[in-house]
């Protein structure tokens, strides 16, 4: 299943955190193979939060990531063991991640990636059984296609009116296959899940989620420790200053787990994975 993950406005929603803690607890939970793919050409925050030093420095010596797997591809090379070759591993055996680009030229690296785009989402979906894509923020011709591949679109938002405002009003998107999250979520703003519902009719307990605001899980990104982070607190206790941004995780990552199998979205028996190389009542 491919969930793209996306915002109207940088750094105001968490979206490629969001991202990260839902493919993370998509791992602890199901243990479901996954990728993790992103579009960005600079701020590529991923590879800090989620490869240490020792692996980043694998992306250059290596000659691992999306720059690798694009001029793979425009050459012809376009096979599974190709994409496998270019990841990194994240968790032992489920979780695979894609480093970013390198280049220096925005306009080479944006006109080979949506050359070889829709190759790489076809390759990630016959090795991966959940594909999962940090996308730009903002619209345009190719974010456009991006839609249209996804099976599902999570919108990421901000309790911030501004934000709403501007995607309600400027933004069109398939009901049936957009789901919203509210990331950074405080339940004590004037503007929480409920009110959000009464303002804005498109929201609804069927289509939207918070994952809020959590100092322990940001520090654990800065310190590329988010492995940690869930593996020590994934059964935490209700008095646990974690307990809500666990549970809210949880229950995004179950909302996916159920779509995929009502959809019955699942890798064909003829693929084989190779390792690479490397509850909204609580919050009203």
């Amino acid at each position: 299943m491919k969930i793209l993950f996306w915002g109207n406005t940088r750094g105001q929603a968490g979206t490629s955190a969001n991202m990260i803690a839902v493919a993370m607890m998509n791992d602890l939970l199901y243990q479901k193979k996954s990728i993790l793919l992103q579009t960005h050409f600079d701020l590529n925050q991923l590879e800090a939060w989620l490869l240490e030093r020792k692996k980043r420095e694998l992306v250059c010596d290596y000659r691992v990531g999306i720059d690798q797997l694009i001029q793979g591809i425009l050459s012809g090379m376009n096979t599974r063991q190709l994409l496998m070759d270019c990841c990194l591993s994240v968790t032992e055996e489920c979780i695979d991640f894609l480093p970013g680009t390198q280049a220096k030229n925005r306009e080479v690296y944006e006109q080979g990636l949506q050359e070889a785009y829709h190759t790489i989402l076809n390759l990630a979906q016959q090795c991966y059984e959940d594909v999962f894509i940090d996308a730009c923020t903002g619209m345009n011709p190719f974010m456009e296609k991006l839609w249209d591949e996804a099976d599902y679109v999570v919108v990421c938002l901000s309790q911030n009116i501004r934000v709403l405002n501007d995607f309600f009003l400027n933004y069109t998107y398939d009901r049936k296959k957009t789901l919203f999250l509210i990331g950074n979520y405080d339940k004590r703003s004037e503007l929480n899940l409920k009110n959000l519902f009464k303002r804005y009719k498109s929201l609804n307990y069927q289509n939207t989620m918070v994952i809020p605001y959590n100092v322990e899980f940001r520090d654990a990104m800065s310190l590329t420790k988010i492995k940690e982070f869930f593996y020590q607190n994934i059964h935490c206790d209700k008095e646990d200053s974690n307990f809500e941004f666990i549970e809210q995780v949880k229950g995004f990552a179950s909302l996916l787990y159920r779509l995929s199998e009502e959809n019955q979205l699942k890798i064909p028996n003829e693929y084989n994975y190779w390792t690479a190389l490397g509850g909204a009542s609580s919050v009203l």
